[in-house]
């Protein structure tokens, strides 16, 4: 996973990093994630309005989406953040923002 290494590298010093789980399952990827994590939190079972409470309650700077345009994504959290938001596109070589495509 490309995001991994950035994870692993950040300063804990001068960034907490926040993980939201979209994924009700686990592997050794969601593992090593979670360690690199300050904090893991699952939404997978939450609706979009409660996770993104639970986002701004977290008081998250700036919000990744790492799932895109893939299925069961949550990208309409994007839009009912008021911090700024984004995704990185792997595939696709789309590179905006969510918050440009969706509706306010």
């Amino acid at each position: 996973m490309f995001a991994e290494p950035l994870l692993a590298a950040h300063d804990r010093d001068r960034f907490e990093i926040f993980c939201y789980q979209n994924y009700a399952g686990g592997d050794e990827v969601t593992a090593r994630f979670a360690a690199l994590a300050d904090h893991f939190v699952p939404i997978a079972s939450m609706p979009d309005a409660e996770a993104a409470r639970r986002i701004r309650d977290d008081a998250i700077d700036i919000l990744v989406d790492l799932n895109g345009h893939t299925a069961h994504n949550r990208l309409p959290l994007f839009s009912s953040s008021r911090r700024r938001s984004g995704h990185l596109a792997r595939l696709s070589g789309q590179h905006r923002r969510a918050d440009d495509r969706l509706p306010r």
